[in-house]
């Protein structure tokens, strides 16, 4: 990594209030991940698909499939290493 690589850190922070049960996902990666796909309109939409699958077929399947998935997305975009951090919470 470069020097004050930090500094380009892209984050977003949104309020979830108290009574409100709707699911949520945490989703951090390296710019490996963002840099293998052609648009960030494509990258959110990934982000998207990943939620969606964790609460359609649950967290197990998709981890038993995200390293199969993380190399595809890698060899077919940037071709940089990949890594992606999920933490999904349903209550």
């Amino acid at each position: 990594s470069k020097e004050n690589a930090w500094r380009k850190a892209a984050t977003s922070l949104r309020r979830k209030e108290a009574d409100d049960d709707t699911p949520y996902l945490y989703l951090i990666s390296t710019d490996g991940f963002a840099n293998s796909y052609v648009s960030d309109v494509e990258y959110q939409k990934t982000c998207r698909d990943y939620y969606n699958m964790i609460g359609q077929h649950g967290f197990d399947a998709v981890k038993d499939n995200l390293g199969k998935w993380l190399k595809e997305t890698s060899e077919l975009g940037c071709g940089d290493d990949v890594t992606l951090v999920l933490a999904y919470f349903d209550k």
